[in-house]
C-alpha cells in the first residue's frame, strides 16, 4: 500500500464497518471500498470503473469521510450541532473524534431516530 492509500484509507471507517451501512445509504460518498475476496482497497467513487469492475467479480460499499458522516447526521429530524456536542431530538451525543466512531453514532442515531 502506497503512502497516499494509506491516508486515503486512514479517512474512512474500516471495510468491515462500511459492509454494515445499509443499501442507499452515503451513496453519494467520494470514496468506496473495493473488495475482492479477502481483501479491500479504497478508491474513488466512479460509476464508470465500478460497473467495470463489478463485471470482474468485485463488490463496492461506500466509505465515508468523517465530513460526509457528520453531514448526514445533521440531516436527522431535529439535529444540531452545539459545539462539541451533537443534538437529535433530545438526546446529547459527544463530538466523535474520527470516521470510524462518527459511523458508530450515526447508527445510534438512526435507529433511534428518523432523517
Amino acid at each position: 500500500m502506497t503512502d497516499i492509500q494509506k491516508k486515503i484509507t486512514d479517512l474512512v471507517p474500516s471495510l468491515s464497518e462500511c459492509q454494515t451501512i445499509p443499501a442507499g445509504e452515503f451513496t453519494d460518498t467520494i470514496f468506496l471500498w473495493r473488495e475482492k475476496g479477502k481483501y479491500g482497497t479504497v478508491q474513488l467513487n466512479d460509476p464508470v470503473l465500478k460497473n467495470e469492475l463489478i463485471a470482474d467479480g468485485y463488490k463496492f460499499y461506500p466509505a465515508p469521510t468523517f465530513e460526509e458522516i457528520i453531514d448526514d447526521i445533521e440531516k436527522f429530524k431535529r439535529a444540531s450541532v452545539l459545539g462539541s456536542t451533537i443534538i437529535v431530538g433530545n438526546d446529547c451525543y459527544d463530538w466523535p473524534s474520527e470516521s470510524q466512531q462518527a459511523l458508530g453514532l450515526w447508527f445510534r442515531i438512526r435507529e433511534k431516530h428518523k432523517k
